[in-house]
């Protein structure tokens, strides 16, 4: 999770003192981009399903 956050403009130690709470609206967050990002990829190139 951090380097996902590094590379977006977090700093280390804003993510280092996060609350339990707020990792978790992270981890949550990245999670969700990644399925769309999944999505946008199998639209393109399809889902790779019987090929």
């Amino acid at each position: 999770m951090m380097a996902f956050y590094l590379v977006r403009g977090q700093s280390k130690s804003d993510l280092e003192n996060l609350t339990y709470m707020e990792k978790l609206f992270y981890y949550e967050a990245m999670n969700i981009y990644f399925k769309q990002e999944a999505e946008k990829y199998n639209s393109i190139f399809g889902s790779g399903e019987g090929k």
